[in-house]
Formats: structure tokens, sequence, C-alpha cells
């Protein structure tokens, strides 16, 4: 049997090329070897006492205590701080009653920032049982009282069954923005805020009603029934018309001057 001589010349052609080729195939196995390596040590520094959340710092809560806080972020003191999913416990806090907006913040000092800025309580709302709703101007019930409040403006409609951070039905949201627009200089004078669409009135705790039509605007027509009701003797009020703001209807009393 014969055999082909093969070129000495393609022979070694041949081997450098196999050569290479391995050579090729081993700087890409340590090329992964490496990314692998660095991935398990970033995985690894993770989860080191070094980067676990140190403490957490609830500002601008008063209703809402800072373990209901700290308790609606999922997350507590030791846990790595590298994994804190930020977005989804501020979505969990502004869950919470009473919580308007919340900022959290973390550091890699191991602090773990949470503020908080509140809802203000705007009316109260008899509820079916005895009990009245606390709600903001949002139409969101904020707490419950067993008394009836005498420091913010009654509102007439509500639910029997709602609870804290329930929402009201649309109903009362036109009574509940007046109450919410009614500047602080007006609020000791006014009791209740009633109606709906184009028919709000705001009741006077001396007597007499302040009418502004719909609830739009009602930061302006609030604000031009307090310059009226600056001038005129308490108890004198029997209707005042402020739909146009800019051109206010007083009614007096019969005998009032």
């Amino acid at each position: 049997m014969s055999t082909v001589a093969v070129d000495p010349r393609i022979r070694a052609r041949r081997v450098s090329v196999a050569r290479e080729a391995g050579r090729r195939r081993l700087r890409r196995l340590l090329v992964l070897a490496v990314v692998v390596g660095v991935a398990l040590l970033g995985l690894a520094v993770t989860w080191t006492p070094a980067l676990d959340i140190e403490r957490i710092d609830v500002r601008g809560a008063s209703h809402t205590t800072p373990d209901a806080v700290i308790e609606a972020t999922g997350v507590a003191p030791g846990d790595p701080l590298a994994w804190f999913d930020v977005g989804a416990a501020e979505h969990s806090v502004a869950a919470l009653p009473w919580v308007e907006e919340v900022r959290i913040t973390r550091s890699w000092t191991g602090e773990v920032r949470v503020e908080v800025t509140e809802r203000v309580v705007v009316a109260a709302l008899a509820a079916g049982d005895g009990t009245w709703l606390l709600a903001d101007g949002d139409g969101r019930v904020l707490a419950t009282a067993d008394a009836e409040p005498t420091d913010v403006a009654l509102v007439d409609g509500g639910s029997a069954s709602a609870g804290s951070g329930d929402q009201l039905a649309d109903d009362v949201l036109g009574a509940l923005a007046v109450a919410a627009a009614v500047p602080p200089s007006l609020r000791p004078d006014v009791a209740r805020v009633s109606g709906t669409g184009a028919a709000v009135q705001a009741e006077l705790r001396a007597g007499g009603v302040i009418a502004l039509g719909g609830p739009e605007d009602a930061a302006a027509k609030l604000a031009a029934a307090a310059a009226v009701l600056a001038t005129v003797t308490s108890g004198c009020v029997d209707r005042l018309d402020v739909t146009l703001p800019d051109a206010p209807a007083l009614v007096r009393v019969p005998g009032c001057v």
C-alpha cells in the first residue's frame, strides 16, 4: 500500500492552525471564567454585612407611626441594601391611609430614609354606624372618629362601610373640594358643606349660607366670601352668592345692617 507524502510546509501550516484555534478556545474560556468570577464576587459582596441596611429613618409622619411606615417598606435593619426595591417600597408606603406623597432614598452608609408628606383632614362625614369618617379633599378616608368633630366642616353623604384608606363616592367629591378650599380665616365659620353638581353651598355656624354654584374655582369663590363676611356682622347673613366671585351678591337677614 502506497502512502502520499505530505509537504512539510503544509504539515507545519496545519499544526500552526490547530494550535492557534486551541489558543483562541483557551482565551475564550479564560474570559468566561473571569466574567463568572467577577459576577460571583459581586453577588457575594452584596450579601456581606458591610452592605446591610443599618437604619431606617422615617420623617414627616405624625398620624402614621414610624413602625407602620417601616413595615410597609418591607425591609428591616440587616437586610441587603443592594436588593432593596425602592420603587416597590414607595408604592406600598403610598397605600397607607394618611400618606399623600413618599420619597425613599438609600445611601451606601446603610441608611434608608423615608420622607412622607401626609394628607390633611378637611371634612367629616357621618357613617351609618354612628361614627364619623375623616376625609381629605380628594375623597380619601383617613381615619374614623367616635364623636362628631368640631374643628372641620361636615359634609353630607359618605358610605357606612367605608374605612381608613377607602375612596368615597363621586357624589361627595364636589363638596369635599369646597371644604378643602375654605381659607383658614373662614374655617371657624363654616359648619357644613352640602350639595352636588352646580348646587354646592356652605352653611355658616352663625346662620346663613354661601352659595358657590359648582365646586370649580372654589378657592376664588371662598376668598370672595371671606372678604364680604369680614364686613358683615356675624349672624346677619341670609345668603351670600359667590357663583361669580368677582360679583358676590349678599342678602342680609331682615333687620340687620
